[in-house]
């Protein structure tokens, strides 16, 4: 499975979104057929400054609320490379999240 994110806002009211989308690759058993398939699977309004600190931790939220990190095992590699500008900060940010849960 992949993800991509996707933020944006509205002009006219300043509201701002951050979405979350998989994409994964299902194989037919009897063909060998492949299927690509995408779904958003999380959708949360946002508020505060837009730091790569502060995405970084709605990614994670989201993660957890689409049930690809939950608790201490995670279907995500601390070492994946995020398709925003805060992939710096997210093994760091995964790593407190754990360590908050403990």
């Amino acid at each position: 499975m992949s993800t991509t994110t996707d933020l944006w806002s509205v002009d006219q009211t300043k509201a701002a979104f951050f979405g979350l989308t998989a994409h994964w690759i299902h194989t037919d058993p009897e063909s060998g057929k492949w299927t690509l398939h995408m779904q958003v699977i999380a959708f949360k309004g946002i508020s505060g400054a837009h730091t790569g600190d502060s995405l970084g931790r709605y990614f994670v939220s989201l993660c957890e609320r689409a049930g690809i990190i939950a608790g201490q095992s995670s279907k995500v590699r601390e070492s994946t490379t995020i398709s925003l500008h805060t992939n710096i900060h997210l093994t760091a940010i995964l790593h407190h999240s754990r360590q908050h849960k403990q």
